[in-house]
């Protein structure tokens, strides 16, 4: 007998491919056998029990045996109408049931995907994280098919399937990251949204790629738009998780303490709009982005600087909070679009910019404090300013 290959796709639809045809099967049978034939199928290295067979499928009959042994004589029946399938015997009766005819060669897709999901318990899969993930998102293209009928065994393995599919792009973002590599993490992670739109990992993944390639402008159009898009459909907004890496929090949890600009720099070290302005964000946000800049300088050549401003005055706090804000609007348009401004507090703030010298800082900040003093009165508000050059410790 020639080597029969019969291609296999259960991963967003349910397709037959053999001789050159290709059967959506689904178009073809009702519910009933569809949902037989799917189990023999993800069964098809062993024989699937007549008991099995009856708990899942007919578990409600008067007569289950019966008509269990109904429903294989039509399916068989019915495969045989099928060009492509009409020379072929596929299900054969066993001593205790029924299986999928082993003189045929089965390509699954669900296969090629277990036998990736096994490299996971022995991490292989970090001898290319890339290569690895990439195979993941060819195979997997949506739930595995299901019927309406809701056949509960094959929801539980669809909720399997996805729950490995969700690990196995995690942990090879999470391998990624670790090597920088942003620009591949956004777009493995943007490809398993548009197959599972719903997990916050992916969201996770996607805005820290964001971060990592520098497009902060887009972060928080990002997070407004998928925290609304979780309202409408589950009820709820993205966890707190999110507060770390975005700093959602718009009052940004200020610390009333004054700090150093050398307490502040060990602060960073510690952390493991407009597009003609500066890129503003919360003070959490910015510990991340100090942290992803700093670990690419060196590769990219280039220096960071962080200088901290702090306001000074004997007025409220009403008005001392105007004029931080007065200050924020100078800072933001004195730098470029790439630099990066965060409040720390009521009465402090901190840029970080890339220079090629410090003199170019203290010219930035003298440009600044220039203009705070020709929008605010000398007598209630004096303007300093501390400068260190950022380094991994």
């Amino acid at each position: 007998m020639d080597n029969i290959i019969l291609k296999i796709r259960m991963f967003g639809c349910f397709v037959i491919e053999c001789y050159n045809e290709k059967i959506v099967v689904n178009q073809y049978f009702g519910k009933q056998l569809v949902n037989l034939l799917e189990i023999l199928l993800l069964q098809n290295q062993v024989e699937v029990s007549k008991e099995f067979l009856m708990d899942i499928l007919w578990s409600e009959s008067e007569n289950p045996n019966s008509a269990m042994k109904f429903t294989v004589f039509r399916l068989r029946n019915e495969l045989k109408k099928i060009p492509g399938l009409h020379k072929l015997e596929l299900i054969i009766t066993t001593k205790n049931g029924y299986r999928m005819n082993p003189d045929y060669t089965y390509d699954c897709d669900f296969m090629h995907f277990d036998n990736l999901y096994s490299q996971i318990e022995g991490q292989t899969y970090k001898e290319n994280e890339l290569e690895y993930v990439q195979q993941v998102l060819s195979i997997y293209q949506g739930h595995l098919y299901t019927t309406s009928s809701q056949l509960l065994w094959i929801i539980q393995q669809q909720e399997y399937y996805r729950n490995a599919f969700i690990e196995m792009i995690s942990k090879g973002c999470e391998c990624l990251l670790q090597q920088h590599k942003y620009q591949d993490i956004k777009r493995i992670a943007y490809s398993a949204i548009l197959l599972e739109p719903f997990v916050e990992e992916l969201h996770y993944f996607y805005m820290y790629g964001l971060i990592g390639t520098k497009d902060y402008h887009e972060v928080r159009q990002y997070y407004n738009k998928v925290d609304e898009n979780f309202y409408k459909a589950l009820g709820f907004g993205l966890s707190s998780r999110f507060n770390d890496l975005y700093g959602i929090n718009q009052n940004d949890e200020l610390n009333s303490d004054v700090v150093g600009i050398s307490e502040f720099h060990e602060n960073l070290d510690n952390k493991a709009h407009n597009r003609d302005e500066a890129f503003y964000c919360s003070y959490d946000l910015f510990k991340n982005i100090y942290e992803i800049s700093l670990r690419g300088a060196a590769r990219e050549r280039k220096r960071y600087f962080i200088a901290l401003f702090k306001i000074e005055t004997k007025e409220s706090s009403d008005k001392q909070i105007y004029v931080l804000n007065k200050l924020k609007t100078i800072i933001m348009t004195s730098l470029r679009s790439s630099d990066i401004v965060s409040k720390v507090n009521n009465s402090q703030m901190v840029i970080l910019v890339n220079c090629k010298e410090v003199d170019n800082v203290y010219l930035i900040a003298q440009r600044i404090t220039s203009q705070f003093y020709k929008k605010c009165d000398q007598n209630k508000y004096r303007l300093h300013y501390s400068i260190e050059e950022a380094m991994v410790s």
